[in-house]
Formats: C-alpha cells, sequence, structure tokens
C-alpha cells in the first residue's frame, strides 16, 4: 500500500510516534542501509549532500556497531552537513553478553550529546515486513507536532494514470 501511494502521490506524508526532540527542517531526503553507506566513504559513489534529511537503518548490527559507523560518518563530515538523522528499524540483533547492556537509545542519546542537528529514531523505514517506501532524493520536510513526528516528501517522480 505504501508503496502504491509513493508511487502515485506527488506529497507523501508519514506520520510515527517517538519522544525525541523538538525539530522542524527541510532538505533533500537521502541514505539507505548504513553499512553500504559507510561502504561508501571516500570512494566516488558517496553522494556529497548539504543540508539533507538522512535517514539510515541496518540489519543483524549490534548497537556497538551501528555507534562505530554512524561515528566513521561523523569524522568524515558528513553528518555535520546534515539537517536532521532519522533512524529507521535496526532488526534481527539479539543482544549478546559483549554488548554489556549497550542499547540502540543509549547510541541514539551519545550521538545526539556528539551533534547539534536532531537525531530521530522510530521511522518504519528498514528490513521489516511492514516498512515505508522512501523517494530517496526528493524534497522533504520533518516536524513534530506533540507526540509524532510527520515527514512530508514531494517533487518526487510519480506514475501518470
Amino acid at each position: 500500500d505504501h508503496f502504491w501511494r509513493a508511487l502515485r502521490n506527488k506529497n507523501l506524508a508519514i506520520t510515527w510516534h517517538n519522544d525525541g526532540p523538538d525539530c522542524e527542517v527541510e532538505g533533500t531526503l537521502w541514505g539507505g542501509n548504513l553499512a553500504m553507506l559507510v561502504s561508501l566513504i571516500g570512494t566516488p559513489w558517496l553522494p556529497e549532500i548539504h543540508n539533507g534529511i538522512l535517514v539510515v537503518e541496518d540489519i543483524n548490527e549490534h548497537p556497538f556497531r551501528v555507534e562505530r559507523m554512524m561515528m566513521q560518518l561523523l569524522h568524515a563530515g558528513i553528518l555535520q552537513r546534515q539537517r536532521a538523522i532519522v533512524f529507521g528499524s535496526f532488526s534481527a540483533v539479539a543482544p549478546g553478553e559483549y554488548d554489556a547492556g549497550y542499547t540502540l537509545e543509549s547510541m541514539t542519546d551519545y550521538l545526539r550529546s556528539r551533534l547539534s542537528v536532531p537525531v530521530i529514531s522510530g521511522l518504519a523505514f528498514g528490513h521489516e515486513p511492514q516498512t515505508v517506501t522512501l523517494p530517496i532524493g526528493a524534497h522533504a520536510v520533518l516536524s513534530r507536532a506533540g507526540s509524532h513526528y510527520q515527514l512530508t516528501i514531494c517533487d518526487h517522480p510519480v506514475l501518470n494514470e
């Protein structure tokens, strides 16, 4: 359903509940799988997006590994050029004893302490049976109203009927 809505509607709004910082930002929507993005650092294939809304997700990655990849993006100067960072799902992780209680929430809090841009979590985007379709490269506005975030996407190609 969401895939077809994204293909047929020039304006698409995605809303989700999450406790996080207030924000009202706009920019180019970009990102995807975190491990793949990090593997592109230093190559000509990583897009140089300024003032974007970066969405990331992954599967089978423990919180300390997600932190390591996010720190690599930070130290490469990529996160500082964004207007917001949005975490999708980080699924299929069974905490191990070497995680020592370190969680994705702990990692998100740590990242928030290092950045001046909003870091938002909870978007249903990733390796899940129910996932939203994101038109990467489109113009997007991310805002918070009460306890809900809204990502409004526009100006992306759609099917002509």
